[in-house]
């Protein structure tokens, strides 16, 4: 029984910091539009270690002009944008209702990051980024903003807690 326990401590633990390649889907001209208009910020935020669970999800944008939640939009799917270059440009797409949750998952290398969801809603969990490893996070804190990787990064994993 005590072989068992190490055995399933240590592939949880392998879990964590040997991150799972994440699976892109195809761009939406839409979404790609949509992150060209998104506010755009510096992180400021310190890297930590990923938490086991987002206290309040993540937050709907206060600056976004996208189209009109009078329209029914529907509030997923949301997408993650990782892209190789500043202010969201040149972006790979993941969509955040096929990706795992609270598990590490590793992406190309990115400068800039953003979260499209034409409702501006936010989301029920939180969106986390951090330099390979799986060791430091930063949490995206709102949904229709670009945030660019200023300091420590590259960036290149990411992870959805809920």
């Amino acid at each position: 029984m005590f072989s068992f326990t190490l055995v399933a401590a240590a592939l949880v633990a392998y879990a964590h910091a040997n991150p799972i390649d994440a699976s892109a889907s195809d761009a939406s001209a839409s979404e790609l539009t949509a992150a060209a208009s998104f506010p755009r910020l510096d992180f400021t935020s310190s890297l930590a270690p990923l938490p086991t669970s987002a206290e309040n999800g993540t937050l709907p944008s206060d600056s976004f002009q996208g189209p009109s939640t009078d329209l029914g939009e529907p509030i997923f799917p949301p997408t993650l944008l990782v892209c190789l270059s500043l202010n969201c440009a040149n972006c790979v797409l993941y969509d955040l209702l096929a990706t795992p949750v609270n598990i590490c998952l590793r992406t190309i290398p990115f400068v800039s990051v953003g979260i499209a969801q034409p409702s501006n809603e936010g989301l029920p969990f939180g969106v986390f980024v951090g330099p390979s490893g799986c060791h430091s996070f930063v949490k995206i804190p709102a949904v229709n903003t670009c945030l660019n990787v200023i300091s420590g990064g590259p960036f290149s994993d990411f992870a959805l807690v809920t």
